[in-house]
């Protein structure tokens, strides 16, 4: 019968890891490269994977788009105001919705930042506290 404990697997790269450590404490230096070449191999097959998408490249541009009607503003204004500013119906932001969804990815890469007053949303440049630290290095979510 199957093991039932929830013991977390050993990967290739730990395993990899454990057999250099291993090596390197019997000083066998050939075949630690060889572990060290294979471990290389795997981030290079990670990384090919993280090719963006044609969806992805085109938010890209959504939010550049964004961030130049913000310029245009040249102060924090409300998702219809920017729509209108820039626009950003016409280069392919089609709701409030969707506006509202890149802002947001702008906002936790540190683009755009969002202030209330009277229960309305303002957007503007700069770092969101809700994302970012006063000095503008990422929070770290637990």
């Amino acid at each position: 019968m199957a093991n039932m404990t929830n013991e977390k697997k050993l990967t290739k790269r730990e395993a990899f890891n454990m057999i250099i450590d291993i090596l390197d404490e019997k000083d066998e230096m050939e075949l630690k490269a060889v572990m060290v070449h294979e471990v290389e191999l795997l981030d290079a097959k990670k990384n090919s994977l993280r090719k963006t998408t044609a969806k992805q490249e085109e938010n890209e541009k959504l939010i550049q788009a964004i961030l130049e009607a913000m310029d245009v503003i040249g102060q924090p204004a409300t998702i219809k105001e920017l729509m209108e500013a820039g626009d950003l119906a016409a280069k392919g932001i089609k709701s409030n919705q969707h506006m509202n969804s890149l802002l947001i990815k702008a906002r936790k890469g540190g683009l755009v930042k969002c202030t209330h007053e009277k229960n309305v949303a303002y957007f503007g440049r700069g770092y969101d506290e809700k994302y970012y630290n006063e000095d503008g290095t990422p929070k770290v979510e637990e």
